[in-house]
């Protein structure tokens, strides 16, 4: 509360000097826009940067980057408000400004699509969602190459709308994708790799592939445990957690197997219920586990 009355004196004393269709007074109303998110008031946040961004269109014109900034803190708090449509239309107006001032093919264009392809993931729209990796994922490769960790990271989000609307071949070859990128950069030893294996031992199983589910979870469990600090135990309450999933995963299957194969039953695999394991919370996890975009699997 200090600093948003310290801003509130600074914006008085800026209206005063340069009046108030000033750019130097929509950047502090923007300040204070900052100050009201972070003390969780929303609408008053809202209005301080509906107010800077029109000051900001007058001052130096409607296709300028600080409104597209403004505009794309807008979406932020309609994000955090769930308001998803406004969220979106405030994207979409972010994303025109930066194609106008850019072009069509730059890291603030790629980066505003994904942002827009999360919250279409958690409406649920997920054939646009869908679409807007795609475009991201086009121009990050032109930007930064195929082989880069932003590429092998929007793979995984296609893999995850690809697997809930069950796909999970293609799915599949997208998570492969990823992982050959994760492994290049990061190394076999990584706690990306592992995540990515533990999605990759899921799809085997919705695919009815147990062998290969038990030698992705195998070998995800083989990574945390021997890959970090010198072949010591994973530390983290994160590693821990993908690490007991692993294991977990690998002793379900391993026992299924064994018994289907001496008793001669049907192999239905395992059950996704309620005892099923705690799925991993990576940042590079897919369909099976926690994600920014929120949505959530079948």
């Amino acid at each position: 509360r200090d600093a948003l009355t310290q801003h509130q004196e600074s914006l008085a004393i800026r209206v005063k000097i340069v009046g108030r269709t000033h750019q130097d007074v929509a950047n502090s109303l923007g300040n204070i826009g900052h100050i009201y998110c972070r003390m969780d008031c929303y609408d008053e946040a809202l209005t301080k940067f509906q107010e800077s961004v029109e000051i900001m269109c007058e001052a130096v014109g409607e296709d300028h980057l600080d409104v597209a900034r403004s505009l794309r803190h807008m979406a932020f708090v309609y994000e955090r408000v769930g308001n998803w449509d406004k969220a979106v239309e405030k994207l979409n107006e972010t994303f025109g400004i930066q194609k106008r001032v850019f072009g069509e093919e730059t890291m603030l264009v790629a980066d505003c699509a994904c942002q827009v392809a999360d919250i279409f993931c958690r409406m649920g729209r997920l054939d646009e969602a869908f679409n807007k990796y795609q475009q991201a994922l086009a121009i990050k490769k032109k930007v930064l190459g195929p082989g880069h960790l932003d590429i092998a990271r929007i793979l995984m989000h296609v893999a995850k709308i690809l697997a809930i609307g069950k796909r999970y071949q293609p799915s599949m070859e997208y998570y492969q994708s990823a992982m050959t990128i994760q492994r290049s950069v990061l190394g076999e030893f990584h706690q990306e790799v592992a995540a990515n294996l533990n999605n990759i031992g899921f799809l085997h199983c919705k695919l009815q592939n147990h062998a290969e589910a038990l030698k992705a979870f195998q070998h995800a469990y083989e990574i945390l445990m021997v890959g970090w600090e010198s072949k010591k135990p994973p530390r983290t309450a994160q590693q821990k957690e993908l690490a007991g999933q692993a294991i977990a995963m690998r002793h379900l299957l391993d026992v299924r197997m064994h018994r289907y194969a001496n008793t001669g039953e049907e192999h239905r695999g395992p059950t996704w219920g309620s005892s099923t394991p705690a799925i991993a919370r990576s940042p590079s996890a897919g369909v099976f586990a926690s994600s920014p975009s929120g949505v959530r699997s079948e």
